[in-house]
């Protein structure tokens, strides 16, 4: 079952498309979804691949895809976390655009 986790952000992004194709911010200082950046990466999926139990201490993750589709479900590991214990999932594609920004904390 999916439940909204505290401070677990979903972002949609707007692409300026025409006939030779297509513009889009993707980060933006003034947006709210960055405070700093300390990486950036890039990760390529085989269709099939489970990829599971990732999470951060000391930093926030901010998802996106650029092609195809992931499934995405999230684990409150925070105690001090109002949905401490509580799960989350989204299905982030390719062809709706979207940010999503996952707290530290967050598995």
């Amino acid at each position: 079952m999916s439940f909204p986790i505290q401070d677990v952000e979903l972002y949609p992004l707007n692409p300026f498309k025409d006939e030779r194709g297509y513009f889009m911010e993707v980060l933006r200082s003034s947006s709210g979804v960055l405070n700093s950046i300390n990486q950036s990466s890039i990760s390529e999926n085989k269709p099939g691949v489970l990829k599971a139990f990732h999470g951060h201490e000391y930093q926030d993750d901010i998802f996106h895809v650029l092609e195809g589709a992931i499934q995405v479900g999230l684990w409150d590991s925070r105690k001090s976390s109002s949905t401490y214990g509580k799960s989350q999932e989204f299905i982030l594609k390719g062809e709706e655009p979207a940010l999503l920004k996952i707290p530290r904390g967050i598995f």
